[in-house]
């Protein structure tokens, strides 16, 4: 029965609100002082404290930590994307240099009709093969511009 009665009575004087006065003064250097007992012979001024509900400062936290941890995994996942974004980018330049380096190669494979001979008893390319790799070259570069000008449109302003 002893443990009942002082159970009851603590749980009573936890649930009861704490309020103390509070009152305020300037001292002798100029600083405004804040205390909960008025010292004697100065002239202080009574404060109203308001009393605060807890449940709503807790939810008024919660809020703000929940909209916080929200906006930090939106920029994480941000950065992410634009980590991937850019992965994608290099693989797609990655596979236009492969193929325009397949093309340039096979422009420049010799053929017959190719190779004429010179004066000197060498060879010397004819006009057909300079040709073939003029329009290779001009095919490469009208390719990687084709792709320079398409990430520029991909990229926003």
């Amino acid at each position: 029965m002893q443990h009942l009665i002082f159970l009851f009575g603590f749980l009573l004087c936890g649930s009861l609100s704490v309020s103390a006065q509070i009152y305020s003064y300037v001292n002798e250097d100029g600083q405004t002082v804040y205390t909960d007992s008025p010292p004697n012979g100065v002239k202080t001024k009574k404060l109203e404290v308001k009393t605060v509900n807890q449940t709503q400062v807790d939810n008024d936290l919660k809020k703000q930590s929940d909209k916080y941890f929200a906006n930090q995994a939106a920029k994480r996942q941000a950065e992410k994307d634009a980590v991937n974004q850019k992965k994608r980018e290099k693989k797609m330049k990655d596979r236009v240099a492969k193929k325009v380096k397949k093309q340039l190669d096979a422009a420049k494979q010799i053929r017959p009709g190719d190779l004429a001979p010179n004066k000197n008893g060498g060879f010397r390319y004819t006009d057909q093969y300079k040709k073939r790799l003029a329009d290779a070259e001009k095919a490469v570069k009208d390719t990687m511009k084709k792709e320079t000008h398409a990430e520029r449109k991909d990229v926003p302003h």
